[in-house]
């Protein structure tokens, strides 16, 4: 560093900011945007996590429900619950591939959603075949 860029630093940090700092310097704005990405891709992840939790959580209730044929009624309600819950799984997914830049992650997480659907879709019939017996 320069005697004038020193001096100019020292000017700077008496007035209570750090010019270097400011200094259009793009490889901070990068990393904020890099950290900003990370973020947006990690809450995309959770929602989309958190979304699957919940279909989980209601299939585990409708095997519960269809181990009693009186339940017939519960059975329908939680079916119901779990189309919506499907959709909103569906959506999360949507939401999380919109950020992911890395066509390896987007092939990934792509085929791991399909198996997850696949199952669903599985676990869906036998439910509708359960209801009308």
């Amino acid at each position: 560093m320069s005697a004038e860029n020193t001096t100019e630093k020292v000017k700077s940090e008496e007035n209570g900011s750090n010019e270097e700092e400011n200094n259009g310097d793009s490889s901070d704005s990068q990393a904020t945007t890099e950290t900003g990405q990370n973020e947006d891709i990690r809450r995309l992840k959770n929602a989309q996590t958190a979304a699957l939790s919940k279909v989980t959580k209601n299939r585990n209730e409708l095997d519960r429900y269809m181990a009693d044929v009186n339940d017939l009624h519960k059975v329908k309600a939680a079916y119901a619950q779990l189309i919506e819950l499907c959709d909103a799984y569906q959506q999360a997914h949507t939401e999380y591939l919109t950020v992911l830049t890395e066509e390896a992650d987007v092939d990934r997480e792509t085929t791991c959603f399909e198996g997850k659907q696949a199952s669903i879709l599985d676990f869906r019939k036998h439910v509708q075949s359960w209801i009308q017996q």
